[in-house]
């Protein structure tokens, strides 16, 4: 569940038109409740905030990436080798109030909710140990403790039917179109997995590794990134109600 912010289009309702903005008044409220976190919840699992933009279809940054408050723009520089925006959080803190503003002319005929430009807050929990083995047990504990994050970014009475994160999607740069090696260490010696695919996500259910009785997953790969996350039921449950609007 990597952090999309919705848009607020100033053209057609269904498209992006040339300049969408969104309210930030969420963000700094989101990012206290997962400070606030007990630390037995952020041992096995973290956040890393890093706003920045990510290009999915092979064009080009937005033309500009601003605060708007009032009658007042507050531009925000977008590192145009890495997609990062390193003013964008100093700058909300001083504009709690303001809405933030993408100038995309390039992709203002496109859907609403296109993912060609992705901007991303980086608050996805991911497992801290990237050593290349995860016992069942430091699973099982960032599943939980990925459940209880999620719930944090939830502002609402929903938060309660948020849906177990019992699934791992495993990130990898050069992993893109196919599955990255995985395998399960059992007492029986060692066997492959072969991932789930969703949405560019490959994923390891916890529930196939408790049904073989894996003693750990093992990712065979120098440099990745491990995150609990829901199942591909609830992954697109809640793409079909961001479409809609409705969150």
């Amino acid at each position: 569940m990597i952090m999309l912010m919705p848009s607020l289009s100033s053209a057609e309702d269904n498209k992006r038109g040339e300049l969408f903005c969104y309210p930030i008044k969420k963000i700094h409220k989101i990012l206290n409740n997962i400070e606030a976190l007990d630390a037995k919840y952020k041992n096995v699992i973290d956040i890393n905030v890093n706003p920045k933009f990510i290009i999915k279809d092979g064009g080009s940054f937005p033309e500009q990436f601003f605060l708007r408050f009032d009658n007042k723009i507050i531009d925000v520089p977008v590192d145009k080798t890495n997609g990062t925006t390193p003013t964008f959080l100093t700058e909300t803190y001083k504009y709690p109030k303001s809405e933030a503003c993408i100038l995309d002319p390039l992709r203002s005929k496109r859907p609403k909710y296109d993912e060609g430009l992705y901007f991303e807050m980086g608050l996805s929990p991911f497992f801290i140990n990237n050593s290349g083995y995860h016992d069942i047990a430091e699973l099982e504990k960032g599943a939980r403790d990925g459940k209880r994050f999620y719930r944090e970014m939830i502002l609402s009475p929903f938060k309660v039917f948020m849906p177990n994160t019992d699934h791992f999607a495993i990130h990898h740069k050069n992993f893109q179109d196919e599955g990255p090696p995985l395998f399960a260490k059992t007492s029986d010696g060692i066997s492959e997995i072969k991932p789930l695919f969703y949405d560019g996500l490959f994923l390891v259910s916890l529930r196939e590794l408790r049904n073989i009785k894996a003693k750990g997953l093992i990712v065979n790969l120098d440099s990745y990134d491990i995150k609990p996350i829901v199942s591909i039921k609830y992954l697109k449950r809640f793409n079909t109600l961001r479409k809609a609007g409705k969150i």
